[in-house]
């Protein structure tokens, strides 16, 4: 395996999926930037053989590969490419000049990564990728999660949504790549908006693990700018009653330190490995005086809910005495004391653990955002008095 690039090859099911979904009928050219196992290539093939194809394997170049003349090296020039498929590599990215970067964002529009002086690799694909088609053009690309749900994105989405035209997502199962549990997704599109229509709509499907396609649902444009994975909404679909979060006055915050600094301090704190000593969720602190006055500290009819992690993300447990203070890793839910029986019943109903396996989202290590949080909504059916 190359020391830069980690490649996880496409399977069959993903591969002839991909292919299915772009529209385009009669493609002179077509490209596979990190061509692999050439998987994405056959499946092209066995559909638009009389096109011509450019496969590039990635592992045959080295990291100058990624820098202004790697265009000119693989003999393509900008805007001929009719479809582009690819599954890049997932790794650490390589430092690019703000040249090359300048570059790439002016040859693809993306013009969010304007200021960035590191982009990921899956980015730097994407950017590639959109520079050789022409206009009308249509790409099929695999992309990590975080790229569809982390806020951290949303420029991101909102300039792909606008200045193309995105057809599909799909969601992929985990565990989809060997060697790896990253979630991904594919993100089919046509360069530009030529043909663009108001209020348009993007199919997203998700791809279960026995290979069959869910029913598709349809979803505004301006809808996916905040997340465009196909479990946060047909969840959202399906949860349209209820009182937010945000709506019944609760506060959220977290930690300030992470919990490699709270124990340098030698302070007690809690951390998400503690919830494993909470299996009644409940947690009564010792009464300790030596928090730092600055540190957000849990209290009694508090909520703690585990912010990242793994496995232990969504864990939650209720502070019936006490105070201490949380790791960055922890949520501190406050709650109005007339409303906290109603939170905690949706808590420890089964409804929450559908609502925490669509939220939560990451490529590693698993987390969910505090904004996705106040959103959640509690059904009608958990009064207060239950």
């Amino acid at each position: 395996m190359n020391e830069i690039l980690e490649r996880y090859y496409t399977s069959d099911i993903v591969s002839n999926t991909l292919i299915s979904l772009i529209s385009c009928k009669k493609p002179r050219l077509i490209l596979d930037l990190g061509v692999g196992d050439a998987s994405l290539t056959k499946a092209a093939f066995l559909r638009w053989s009389n096109a011509s194809y450019i496969g590039v394997d990635v592992d045959s170049l080295n990291i100058d590969a990624f820098s202004k003349g790697f265009i000119e090296k693989i003999g393509l020039g900008i805007g001929n490419v009719d479809i582009a498929i690819c599954n890049p590599p997932y790794s650490k990215s390589p430092n690019l000049s703000e040249e090359e970067i300048e570059y790439l964002i002016g040859k693809s529009n993306l013009l969010s990564f304007k200021y960035c002086k590191k982009i990921n690799t899956e980015i730097l694909f994407l950017m590639y990728n959109l520079s050789m088609l022409k206009t009308g053009g249509h790409l099929g690309i695999i992309l990590p999660d975080g790229i569809f749900t982390n806020n951290s994105f949303n420029s991101l989405r909102k300039e792909i949504l606008e200045k193309n035209t995105v057809t599909h997502v799909v969601e992929l199962p985990e565990k989809t790549f060997s060697k790896t549990e990253a979630k991904t997704h594919i993100l089919i599109l046509k360069k530009g908006t030529v043909a663009k229509k108001t209020n348009s709509k993007v199919t997203l499907l998700k791809l279960e693990d026995n290979g069959e396609v869910s029913k598709p649902i349809r979803i505004l444009e301006d809808h996916l700018i905040k997340r465009m994975d196909y479990r946060f909404h047909s969840r959202t679909m399906s949860c349209k009653n209820g009182d937010s979060l945000e709506k019944i006055g609760i506060q959220i915050f977290r930690g300030r330190k992470s919990n490699k600094e709270l124990k340098n301090c030698r302070l007690n704190h809690f951390h998400t490995t503690d919830f494993k000593k909470h299996l009644d969720n409940e947690i009564i602190f010792p009464t300790n005086t030596d928090y730092a006055g600055t540190e957000n500290r849990a209290q009694e009819g508090d909520i703690l809910i585990a912010r990242v992690g793994k496995r232990i993300v969504g864990k939650w447990a209720f502070v019936k005495g006490g105070e201490s203070i949380v790791s960055d890793c922890v949520f501190i839910v406050r709650v109005p004391s007339t409303k906290r029986k109603r939170l905690l019943n949706y808590l420890s109903s089964s409804n929450y653990e559908k609502d925490i396996e669509v939220l939560k989202h990451g490529v590693c290590s698993l987390l969910i955002s505090k904004t996705d949080l106040l959103k959640l909504k509690i059904p009608k059916s958990f009064n207060y008095n239950q």
